[in-house]
């Protein structure tokens, strides 16, 4: 199940946010030098914490993440059969989670016009590399920009 936030909440909304994380995400937090990106990262963090939390049905205080490869977080209860994948862009955050599979993927990218990578002609590109053959022969039939956009929406 994908969900998605802003990771700019208003200045009341943020006060509250940090509350569920653990000791080592406050001390991440602190090291950020620009107060926008520790409050993203607080946003963030709470973001995940709270959508894990209704999936294991514990308090978003109570959900302990060990940190894989790349320093990924992922749950610490072995036993817990939820897999998650957070990535955020600028002011965007999305997470997926799924159970009985074994990893999930996402991402979300910032493009900064209407029609930025359509311009570029990098559409072709992206739909070849995430639907192969046919993402790119539906390109070439409804043309770059048309389908980009469809895509974007």
């Amino acid at each position: 199940m994908p969900s998605s936030l802003s990771l700019d909440p208003a200045p009341a909304v943020m006060s509250g946010l940090a509350e569920c994380l653990s000791p080592d995400e406050h001390a991440r937090a602190e090291r950020f030098v620009s107060s926008r990106d520790r409050a993203r990262f607080v946003a963030g963090r709470s973001f995940l914490r709270r959508l894990l939390s209704e999936y294991l049905g514990t308090e978003a205080r109570d959900v302990r993440f060990r940190y894989a490869f790349h320093g990924k977080p992922v749950l610490a209860d072995s036993d817990a059969a939820l897999r998650f994948n957070l990535a955020h862009a600028d002011a965007l955050a999305i997470c997926a989670v799924v159970s009985g599979c074994e990893e999930i993927g996402v991402d979300v990218e910032r493009v900064h016009a209407k029609g930025d990578v359509a311009a570029r002609g990098q559409a072709g590109d992206l739909l070849l590399m995430l639907w192969g053959r046919r993402g790119s022969d539906a390109a070439d039939v409804c043309g770059d920009a048309a389908l980009l956009e469809r895509f974007l929406a």
